[in-house]
């Protein structure tokens, strides 16, 4: 399942993403930066600004998506 992680750069998004790719998982993480946090076919990064207006974030995420985690501080 692909698997949007948004604060994936955080203490618990990065436990939770590796666990997710551990798993098997296609995980999209966010960032408000464009690094890449993990060395997986499995995982890209999508810079997300949370502040930014509602119809900029929608258009930001994959439409493919199955589950959303909320992990941001």
């Amino acid at each position: 399942m692909k698997v949007l992680v948004i604060g994936s750069t955080g203490r618990v998004g990065r436990l939770l993403t590796e666990k997710l790719l551990e798993q098997g998982h296609t995980v999209v993480g966010t960032s408000r930066g464009e690094e890449r946090l993990f060395e997986s076919d499995n995982y890209s990064p999508i810079n997300l600004n949370l502040l930014d207006d509602i119809k900029d974030i929608v258009n930001t995420v994959p439409s493919d998506v199955g589950a959303v985690y909320f992990v941001s501080g």
